[in-house]
């Protein structure tokens, strides 16, 4: 009757290598050929913040949930070991949860559309909210065009309301958790795109489309700006005084009528950095920049752009003139092969320390009518991959970026970006 093609990826997001993984399955049965996990996980070992990924063939004649159950232990570096149990057939559903734990290590599930992925986890990890203070205290002359940091894509969208239907928060939704947290995981660069609506400035993921001739907003609001910049505030007053935040505003709405307002807004409510001078700002010292948000604003503030006030050009790379340049292409891809030969060449021709810009990873799916539109899942589908691509960036098989951007961020895949500064 032929075979179900999944994938099982193993994403290792912990400080310690796994030494061995050793897998055993429960019924024979359920399974196609040697596409097995106790064929392709069995006897392996995975190293620290590093990701693999195996095709496993699920025997059609079967239907069930708890169809491809295998058992799994890890043994690490440091002699602890960890196992647990799970049903290959979660990759074709939706899944988004922690399946096991013990008092060291969990496992979160990502899975759907054909892919189940796991990551290794440890528990209670500390928080990254002070990694560039430390990142100085080991550098204490590295500029921001010589360092990698997590970004998050459209960072405010960790809440959807007042939508325009059809859109949704399935299809508008990109984060979980607002600023303060998300600072407090180690993002240090932040998409931000800006709509006036109830007399308020707000976060949103949308576009005005004619419906039936009629103009209609079709998305969402997100988080709103003044909540922002007051987390924003409180954190690089508190524990995030050694810490240097990027606001690249991206996207203003057509409600937005006064730009030269916004702007103000910004400045007004949070410790901009103004530059003494007109240069190329990825040169920038980590030293100079601490405690202070870069607000790069793009080409629809250009008459606005006052380094003084600290209202700084965002520019394209290419782009002459002074202002922080940034390399910026986005997949426009729907599945995790087509992103990874869409931006790790541009990585490769384009990326690595030292350039007059700043390169950014776009890690994220986009969805289109006919394919996902289902932002979590598509941020399931590519999201264990990563650290695979960036043990390779670790080993120099891969230049690295300067920013790594993404749906759905948390500490532990931050922590691996940020590792990448070691």
């Amino acid at each position: 009757m032929g075979s179900k093609q999944t994938t099982l990826v193993i994403a290792n997001l912990t400080e310690l290598d796994i030494t061995d993984i050793s897998t055993s399955v429960r019924e024979n049965g359920h399974w196609d050929g040697d596409s097995r996990p106790d064929r392709n996980f069995n006897n392996v070992a995975l190293g620290r913040y590093d990701a693999r990924g195996e095709r496993e063939e699920l025997d059609a004649g079967w239907f069930s949930t708890s169809q491809g159950e295998y058992d799994m232990k890890l043994t690490f570096s440091n002699g602890e070991t960890f196992a647990f149990n799970n049903h290959q057939h979660d990759a074709l559903d939706k899944h988004r949860r922690i399946i096991a734990h013990n008092d060291t290590f969990e496992v979160f599930q990502s899975a759907g559309d054909g892919s189940n992925g796991l990551e290794i986890r440890r528990r209670g990890q500390a928080d990254n909210a002070d990694w560039m203070g430390k990142l100085l205290g080991k550098k204490p002359h590295v500029k921001l065009n010589e360092l990698t940091m997590p970004g998050s894509h459209d960072s405010g969208m960790y809440q959807a309301h007042g939508c325009g239907l059809p859109a949704s928060e399935g299809t508008t939704k990109t984060q979980t958790d607002d600023f303060a947290n998300q600072l407090a995981d180690g993002v240090r660069f932040f998409d931000v795109r800006i709509m006036w609506d109830d007399n308020d400035y707000y976060t949103y993921h949308g576009e005005d489309q004619s419906i039936l001739g009629i103009g209609k907003f079709v998305g969402c609001l997100g988080g709103k700006l003044s909540d922002i910049l007051a987390q924003t505030q409180a954190f690089l007053t508190g524990k995030g005084r050694q810490e240097t935040v990027l606001f690249d505003i991206s996207h203003t709405h057509g409600s937005v009528k006064d730009r030269a307002a916004l702007a103000r807004y910004f400045t007004d409510h949070c410790p901009a950095y103004c530059p003494s001078t007109e240069a190329q700002y990825a040169h920038l010292k980590l030293s100079d920049t601490k405690g202070k948000v870069l607000l790069l604003f793009s080409d629809e503030f250009q008459g606005q752009w006052d380094p003084s006030k600290g209202i700084l050009p965002w520019r394209d790379e290419n782009a002459t003139g002074y202002g922080m340049r940034v390399y910026n292409r986005y997949a426009d891809k729907q599945n995790i092969n087509d992103l990874r030969n869409n931006q790790l060449p541009k990585l490769q021709d384009r990326g690595g320390y030292g350039q007059d810009y700043l390169f950014l990873l776009a890690w994220t799916l986009t969805g289109k009518v006919g394919t996902i539109v289902d932002i979590l899942l598509m941020g399931s589908l590519v999201r264990p991959w990563l650290p695979q691509e960036l043990a390779r960036m670790k080993r120099g098989e891969l230049k690295k970026p300067n920013v790594v951007n993404l749906d759905f961020t948390d500490r532990w895949v931050c922590a691996a970006i940020i590792d990448l500064n070691y």
